[in-house]
């Protein structure tokens, strides 16, 4: 029963699956997660030459980023189903 219910679309902890804009939702939250997380873990001395802006962006700053995103993506996602 949950195998049919997983392959329609994300399944809450509960066994309940995710509306089709939670599921939307969700899959971009966590592509963007994954993108900021990418970014946290680059050496970034080659996008600082190309990107003056990144020049004050300390390490602290792009984890607090991630950190940030998580939160708000736990949250969402707890709000959709």
């Amino acid at each position: 029963m949950v195998f049919l219910a997983a392959t329609r679309g994300l399944v809450s902890p509960d066994g309940v699956p995710y509306s089709p804009m939670g599921t939307l939702v969700s899959f971009l939250m966590g592509t963007v997660l994954t993108a900021l997380l990418a970014f946290a873990c680059l050496d970034k001395r080659r996008l600082r030459s190309r990107f003056p802006a990144l020049v004050g962006l300390r390490p602290w700053m792009a984890w607090a980023a991630v950190l940030l995103w998580y939160v708000v993506t736990i949250t969402i996602r707890s709000s959709i189903s």
